[in-house]
């Protein structure tokens, strides 16, 4: 009897253990960077990756979606990237899978954008996704710090007024192996932002300075040999 007790104790010890024991597989963690913008300007956010032990994956699927104050009076357009899309071969730093990319070898495009469900009437929803061209995980560990993920690309709506700021968020991600099974879990992701600025005042060229100055010392040579001619008529009016 003691020795069933015993063994039954010594299971639930074991179960314990297992489900309470840390994985061997660590998490990844997404950033998503804070920006400006003119109304009317465009731009990007690159988003970043990075482990906080070693991940292996071999492609993803994520969504990023605005949010946010101005949002529904002047929505922000994402953009689709060029084909073949310049962060596949960015460096510093690097792509994710760099030279190992199964979109740069097809360059059907890398991300697409739509409208989400309901108001407002804009591109605000972008799916981001990507794969190893070999087939094989590619792995990244907490020693190797950040790699670029996903370049988000936007236009800012003329109509913005400075101090309008966008949320941008991460709506969903997957992180899948070779048999598209779950491969690691997203320990975080900030929610990034677009800020609206006022337009900077547009600066002279020293070309422009010097055509400038060029001009107003013809005016003042001008405007000075009418002055000295109209002196010297009101002088012979006299005599």
């Amino acid at each position: 009897m003691h020795s069933k007790h015993s063994l039954a104790v010594a299971a639930l010890v074991a179960a314990t253990f297992l489900t309470t024991s840390p994985q061997s597989q660590a998490d990844v963690i997404i950033t998503i960077p804070h920006v400006t913008v003119a109304p009317g300007g465009s731009g990007y956010l690159d988003v970043l990756i990075s482990s906080d032990g070693t991940d292996s994956f071999q492609k993803y699927l994520l969504d990023f979606v605005v949010g946010g104050v101005g949002h529904a009076a002047a929505p922000i357009n994402f953009v689709e990237s060029a084909v073949p899309a310049p962060q596949l071969t960015a460096t510093g730093p690097d792509y994710i899978f760099l030279s190992n990319s199964l979109e740069e070898y097809l360059q059907l495009g890398i991300d697409f954008v739509t409208d989400q469900a309901g108001g407002p009437t804009a591109n605000d929803l972008i799916t981001v996704a990507d794969e190893t061209f070999s087939t094989l995980d590619r792995t990244i560990a907490l020693s190797d710090g950040d790699f670029l993920l996903a370049r988000l690309n936007f236009v800012a709506p003329l109509s913005a007024t400075p101090g309008n700021v966008y949320d941008i968020s991460l709506d969903f991600g997957e992180f899948l192996d070779i048999d598209s099974n779950p491969a690691t879990d997203i320990l975080s992701s900030n929610v990034g932002s677009i800020t609206i600025v006022a337009a900077a005042a547009a600066v002279p060229e020293p070309s422009s300075i010097a055509l400038l100055a060029l001009g107003s010392l013809v005016w003042f040579d001008r405007s000075r040999r009418c002055r000295n001619e109209g002196a010297a008529l009101k002088s012979l009016e006299h005599k």
